[in-house]
C-alpha cells in the first residue's frame, strides 16, 4: 500500500511541476517521469522490507530500518 501511495504523489507532483512550469510531454520528459518513479519505488521498497524484517517492537523496527537504510537512500 505504501508504495501505490507512493507512485501515486510522485507522479502526481512530477507531472503538476511540468505543468506548472510549461515543459511539454515528449520522448525525453516521459523517460525522466519513468525513472523518476521507478527511483521512489525502489527506496520505498528497500526501506519497508528493512522493516518487514526487522525484529522486536514497531518502535525498534522502526529504529533499525533508519539505521540500516537512511545513509544508502539518502547516497543513493
Amino acid at each position: 500500500m505504501m508504495v501505490i501511495i507512493v507512485v501515486i504523489s510522485m507522479t502526481i507532483e512530477l507531472a503538476g511541476f511540468m505543468g506548472a512550469t510549461g515543459v511539454k510531454l515528449n520522448p525525453v520528459s516521459a523517460v525522466t517521469l519513468v525513472a523518476a518513479v521507478g527511483i521512489g519505488v525502489e527506496f520505498t521498497v528497500h526501506v519497508v522490507l528493512v522493516y518487514l524484517t526487522s525484529l522486536g517492537s514497531k518502535d525498534e523496527r522502526m529504529a533499525a530500518c533508519l539505521n540500516h537504510m537512511f545513509i544508502p537512500v539518502i547516497h543513493g
